[in-house]
């Protein structure tokens, strides 16, 4: 059985929680919890101990300060806890308790331990592993556990389960019918891959305690289940998931669905525009944002730079990448702009260089919107700016700075502005036109000069 801590909905539950805990096992409640300055106390408690060498049992008070994190996840730190000395001298007790919901930070248990080999005062603390164990172990668990809802109903879990799967009109099998045992209720799935004769089932099955293994092999007869899920509160095991770990298995099953299906129309379908718009839109609606398996398929599309590739499918790609911040793809993004300085002085006709210079614009952007914060490209842009000969290809290079917005850049553009500034170039904002029968550029042809570019920049970094 485990406790989920996260339904607990303030750090003033977690200070109750302890007060009942404590007196289940026997401690008297000095000072309650209050709201208000505390002085570092949360609760103030009272324990019998046996002294051995006394033959007698002592009275020992202990401070409690309550620390609830289980929705964030984050470790306890020094600074929530102030100076624990100077607290157990105002409140005149030799004993300190942290009680928390994660754990304690590293720092905090290397000060612990230093305090308790001085020897002066006794510092402790209850991760939320031990305070779970001294909950379930306490006479008073079923009360506590009831009283601050520290567990899912069986009929909330089992409604998560079809909520989820419901929700879901592209997963690979369609609900059959309900099952309920003693201490679960599931949904029985049929494959929709397995043919119309003999199809598999899968259950999907909530629970809230164990479920025995014979149970299992019972309910895997009676229904005719080829695999059983089980869902329940907590953490997830080697035998069951927990409810976040069930919804991402969930989405990466539609998800892969999804990605099988955008490699079928990318790799067989006759028309440009298909693998394109499939691309975008399939990844762009995705309602559990992008799964690695979609990240997969953009970085292989990056990575392959042979011959006969789709370039069109490639900027969706970079445009995708851009759109869900997948920074680590800067390389690949990067690696395009390199080919295409090596292959600028081998385009011929005017057609074929607007198109190129479109291509690279594009490329150039893509990558200063992925590297606006790091601008971890910028010297690398810099260098292939200054090393190439090429007016046209510095030009559509601009579009970097401008869309990382870097004005470390500015004097470098400036000198170039001075030296070319009246040389034509291929202008800006082209466009993309899709149809039935393919995709390609639609060309601006409005008059265009280097110093156009560079006052394209001036404007953007100034506007910052």
């Amino acid at each position: 059985m485990n406790i989920d801590f996260k339904l607990l909905k303030a750090e003033e539950d977690l200070e109750f929680l302890c007060r009942d805990l404590f007196q289940a096992h026997g401690a008297t409640i000095i000072s309650h919890p209050s709201r208000g300055p505390d002085g570092k106390k949360d609760l103030l408690i009272e324990t019998l101990e046996s002294d051995a060498a006394l033959d007698r049992s002592l009275n020992k008070r202990t401070l409690v300060q309550c620390k609830h994190k289980a929705v964030s996840g984050r470790s306890v730190a020094e600074s929530e806890l102030g100076d624990v000395r100077s607290a157990c001298q105002r409140w005149k007790v030799r004993s300190y308790l942290l009680v928390t919901t994660t754990v304690p930070s590293t720092t905090v248990s290397a000060n612990f331990d230093a305090i308790n080999q001085e020897g002066d005062y006794e510092c402790d603390c209850w991760d939320h592993r031990r305070l779970e164990r001294k909950i379930l172990s306490g006479p008073s668990a079923h009360s506590l556990l009831e009283r601050y809802s520290l567990q899912e109903s069986l009929d909330t879990v089992f409604l998560f389960v079809r909520t989820v799967l419901e929700a879901e009109a592209n997963l690979p099998y369609r609900l059959s019918h309900e099952t309920v045992g003693e201490n679960y209720k599931g949904i029985v799935c049929i494959s929709l891959e397995d043919g119309d004769e003999h199809p598999a089932k899968t259950g999907f099955i909530a629970a809230i305690d164990d479920i025995g293994e014979n149970e299992i092999e019972t309910l895997k007869s009676e229904q005719g289940l080829k695999e059983i899920v089980i869902v329940k509160p907590g953490i997830s095991t080697d035998s069951t998931m927990s409810l976040p770990d069930f919804y991402d298995f969930i989405a990466s099953i539609k998800d892969e669905w999804y990605q099988d299906a955008i490699c079928k129309l990318a790799l067989c379908s006759p028309q440009n525009p298909t693998p394109v718009r499939i691309l975008e839109s399939c990844i762009k609606h995705n309602p559990y944002g992008a799964r690695q398996s979609a990240k997969d398929l953009v970085a292989d599309i990056l990575q392959q730079r042979g011959q006969g590739l789709d370039f069109m499918l490639v900027l969706e790609a970079m445009s995708t990448a851009v759109r869900f911040g997948w920074k680590d793809l800067r390389e690949d993004i990067f690696a395009w702009i390199e080919c295409a300085r090596a292959s600028s002085e081998s385009k011929e006709g005017e057609g074929s260089q607007q198109a190129h210079s479109a291509v690279v614009k594009r490329i150039a952007s893509d990558l200063g919107r992925l590297d606006k914060e790091e601008r971890a490209f910028f010297d690398r842009i810099v260098e292939l700016f200054s090393g190439s000969r090429d007016i046209q290809f510095k030009a559509d290079l601009i579009e970097y700075f401008m869309a990382s917005q870097n004005p470390d850049s500015r004097k470098l553009l400036e000198e170039f502005s001075a030296k070319n500034g009246q040389t034509e170039v291929f202008p800006t904002n082209n466009g993309v036109f899709y149809s039935s029968k393919g995709v390609r550029f639609m060309f601006n042809s409005a008059p265009w000069n280097v110093s156009k570019y560079v006052d394209s920049y001036l404007r953007v970094i100034q506007s910052e």
